[in-house]
C-alpha cells in the first residue's frame, strides 16, 4: 500500500491488531497482484492513463474530472517526502475503506472488450486512488493537489460549497444533473455522519439518486432547488446554529432538506384543494404537498436498497423522523406568519448564537485562495469540531436553546427559512430562481383557468408584476423572516439584511412587466 501500509503487514496488506484486515470488511485478496497498482502510484498512474486513453470519446466529463484528480494526486504521492502514513498498525479497517480497495481491485472484471467494464475500471481506479489520498496525507505540497485529504469529495465540490449564495446550478451541470446526490454524499462525510451512526454508504448513495429521481422537472421546485435548501441549512450550522446541534439532528434535517419537497407536482395546496386531486382527498385538504413529501420519503426509504438509516436504533430512528416530519410540515406558507411570530419571541428571549462567527459570502473563497477547508478532515473523513460549526458547546447561554421545545423550533423555522432564501442570496443567484419560481407559478394559473378554479394568487400571467411581486415578498415574507433569524443567529443578519435591502433596490428600478 505505498506509504499507507503498516510495517507489520505484508506487500498490499494492511495489518490491524487482529492481523491482516477482515473486520468489519475483508483485504484477503491482497497477497497476490490485485493491488500491484495500489502498492506503486507510478504503476497506478500507467493503469489510469492506459485507461483513459483507450475510452477517452466514452468518458463523461465526470469521468474525466475523477481521472485528472487521481493522477495529480499520484504525481504527489510518488516523491516519498510529501507522504506520511495516517492508518498505523492497530487502525480497524472499516468496511468502506475495505470495499474501495476491493472496487479498485476487481473493478472492470468483464474485461477490455466490455464497455461496461472499462467505465467501471476507471471509476474504481480513480475511487483506489482516492483511497490512497485518504491515508496518506501529503504534506507540505501547496496546492499541487486537489484536497487530498477529502475522500469522497467530487472534483466539482470547491469552497463555494460553504458560501452564501452558491451558484446551485452551475453545480448541477458539473454534477450532470445530480447535485442532490453529490451535496447530499458531501454534507453527510462533513459532518461524519455516515461514520458515527454506522450508515450504510451504499445505501445512502442510492436513497439519494432515488430522492433526486423522485423530483420532477419543475421550473422550481425541483432537485436543484432540494440541494440549495441542504447547503442553505450547512450555512446556518457553520453560522452558530451547530453550537446546540447533536450530530442526530444534523443528520435529520440534512435529511428533511434533501427531501422537502420531493413528488412535489408543480401546484401548491392551494390548486389542490380547490381541483380536489386525490392528494388533497387522502391528506384531507392539510398541508397536501408537505404531508405528501414526508410519505413518500419514507416510502422510498422503506426499500431494502435505500435504508442507510438501518444502522440507527429505535430511538434514534423516531427522533430522527419526528424532526423530519416537523420540519417539512413547518414549510407550509399557512403557517408563515405563526412560526415567525414565535420564534422572534423565543429568539428574543433565549439570545443569540455563534458571536464570533462569520458567514462567507458568494465569492470569497476565490478571492482569499481558500479551497474546500483542505486538511478538515482526520482519519475516516471526520471534520474537526470548531470547523464543522459542531462544537458542542453547553455552557449557560446555550441553555435555553437546548430546551427541546425550542429546539425543536429552531429546527423548523431553520428549514423554513431555508426554503425561502433565494431573495436573500446575491442578486445574480437570487434573480433567476425569481423567474423560476413565476413561471411555475404561471404554468398553474393557466391550469386553473383551463379547470374553471380560481386563480391562485402570483398565478396570473396577465396581472402579476415581477418586480412588485418581488418587492412584496421581500417586504412581508422574507424579510421578517431574516430578521427573526438575526436575532439568533447574528452572523446571518449581518449578511442577509444588507443583500435584502440591495435586492428590493434592484426590483424597484426594474420596469413593470
Amino acid at each position: 500500500m505505498g506509504a499507507g501500509s503498516s510495517s507489520g503487514g505484508g506487500k498490499g496488506q494492511i495489518t490491524t491488531a487482529r492481523g491482516p484486515a477482515t473486520a468489519r470488511g475483508s483485504l484477503r485478496r491482497s497477497e497476490g497482484d490485485a493491488h500491484h497498482a495500489m502498492d506503486d502510484p507510478s504503476l497506478a498512474a500507467l493503469r489510469l492513463r492506459d485507461l483513459k486513453s483507450r475510452q477517452l470519446d466514452a468518458l463523461s466529463e465526470t469521468d474525466k474530472a475523477d481521472i485528472e484528480y487521481a493522477l495529480r494526486v499520484l504525481a504527489t504521492l510518488q516523491k516519498p517526502e510529501n507522504i506520511r502514513p495516517v492508518i498505523t498498525p492497530s487502525d480497524e479497517v472499516d468496511k468502506d475503506t475495505a470495499n474501495y480497495v476491493e472496487t479498485f481491485s476487481i473493478a472492470g472484471a468483464e474485461g477490455p472488450g466490455s464497455k461496461t467494464g472499462h467505465h467501471w475500471s476507471l471509476r474504481g481506479a480513480a475511487l483506489g486512488i482516492r483511497f490512497m489520498a485518504r491515508i496518506s496525507s501529503p504534506r507540505d505540497v501547496g496546492d499541487s493537489v486537489p484536497d487530498a485529504s477529502i475522500f469522497h469529495r467530487p472534483p466539482f465540490i470547491d469552497g463555494s460549497i460553504h458560501e452564501w449564495g452558491m451558484d446551485m446550478f452551475d453545480l448541477a451541470k458539473a454534477a450532470e444533473g445530480r447535485p442532490l446526490t453529490m451535496v447530499g454524499l458531501f454534507f453527510f462525510d462533513y459532518y461524519s455522519l455516515v461514520q458515527e451512526y454506522n450508515l450504510d454508504r451504499t445505501k445512502l448513495r442510492s436513497f439519494l439518486t432515488t430522492v433526486e429521481g423522485e423530483y420532477q422537472n419543475n421550473p422550481y421546485h425541483n432537485n436543484i432547488h432540494a440541494a440549495d435548501v441542504m447547503q442553505t441549512i450547512h450555512c446556518f450550522i457553520q453560522a452558530g446554529m451547530g453550537e446546540v446541534l447533536s450530530t442526530l439532528e444534523v443528520l435529520a434535517l440534512l435529511l428533511s432538506a434533501a427531501v422537502h419537497d420531493v413528488g412535489h407536482t408543480g401546484q401548491n395546496n392551494a390548486y389542490h384543494v380547490n381541483a380536489g386531486t386525490e392528494f388533497a382527498r387522502t391528506y384531507n385538504d392539510r398541508s397536501v404537498m408537505e404531508n405528501h413529501h414526508i410519505a413518500l420519503a419514507f416510502r422510498l426509504l422503506e426499500r431494502e436498497e435505500n435504508n442507510f438509516l438501518a444502522g440507527l436504533d429505535k430511538k434514534q430512528f423516531k427522533a430522527v423522523r419526528k424532526i423530519m416530519i416537523d420540519s417539512i410540515l413547518a414549510t407550509d406558507m399557512a403557517t408563515h406568519f405563526a412560526i415567525v411570530a414565535d420564534f422572534s419571541a423565543t429568539a428574543s428571549a433565549a439570545g443569540g448564537l455563534g458571536q464570533d462567527k462569520k458567514m462567507r459570502l458568494k465569492g470569497e473563497s476565490k478571492k482569499s485562495g481558500r479551497e474546500t477547508d483542505r486538511n478538515k478532515y482526520s482519519h475516516g473523513g471526520k471534520a474537526k469540531a470548531e470547523e464543522s460549526g459542531l462544537t458542542g458547546d453547553t455552557s449557560g447561554r446555550l441553555s435555553a436553546w437546548e430546551e427541546p421545545e425550542h429546539k425543536s423550533l429552531f429546527l423548523k423555522f431553520a428549514l423554513h427559512c431555508a426554503d425561502i432564501a433565494n431573495s436573500a442570496k446575491p442578486w445574480e443567484t437570487s434573480e433567476p430562481w425569481a423567474d423560476r419560481v413565476l413561471n411555475e407559478f404561471f404554468h398553474q394559473g393557466d391550469l386553473e383557468k383551463e379547470k374553471s378554479l380560481p386563480v391562485s394568487p402570483l398565478c396570473d400571467r396577465e396581472s402579476t408584476v415581477k418586480k412588485k411581486s418581488q418587492m412584496g415578498f421581500i417586504d412581508f415574507i422574507v424579510k421578517p423572516t431574516y430578521e427573526a433569524m438575526s436575532i439568533a443567529l447574528p452572523a446571518v443578519g449581518r449578511v442577509t439584511l444588507p443583500i435584502l435591502a440591495e435586492n428590493r433596490e434592484r426590483w424597484s428600478k426594474l420596469p413593470d412587466l
